[in-house]
């Protein structure tokens, strides 16, 4: 039988992983997966192609994040991740959802930022350019926002 992951770290280091690190990857998977929903039923309901085309980009870049945390997950602990299951994303005003989205890219940005200052190197590199990805959605949401007003 091969030795769990928290085996071999708790070996290697001396220490156990982090539980904290865990639940973090786990609540950003979960983010992204619901981003992810979000974003695609979005998409389908804009009538501006262009803001058609930028909801999808962003849906396709958080299902791709959502993968990436999976995968450093199933590294750190040796489980899969499931994905939450979908629900009905309610037809809510496009302007006021996209400044909520808005708020919440910044935040994911930021708590990315400030764990890549204390995880291990493999963990810092990606949750540095999930950081700056995070950006880019804000950006992108700004500017479909500054579209439409």
């Amino acid at each position: 039988m091969e030795p769990s992951f928290a085996a071999v770290w708790s070996r290697v280091t001396g220490a156990a992983p982090p539980e904290e690190e865990n639940e973090a990857l786990r609540r950003w998977h979960r983010e992204a997966a619901e981003a992810q929903q979000f974003y695609t039923t979005a998409s389908q309901r804009a009538g501006n192609p262009t803001v058609r085309e930028a909801l999808k980009g962003i849906g396709r870049d958080e299902e791709r994040q959502a993968g990436q945390l999976s995968a450093l997950y199933y590294l750190r602990t040796g489980e899969q991740l499931s994905l939450p299951r979908p629900e009905s994303i309610p037809l809510r005003p496009l302007l006021p959802v996209l400044r909520e989205r808005y708020g919440q890219a910044l935040e994911r940005s930021e708590a990315y930022a400030r764990a890549a200052q204390q995880a291990p190197e493999d963990a810092a590199e990606l949750l540095r350019s999930l950081s700056e990805e995070e950006r880019d959605h804000a950006r992108t949401l700004r500017k479909l926002v500054e579209r439409l007003v």
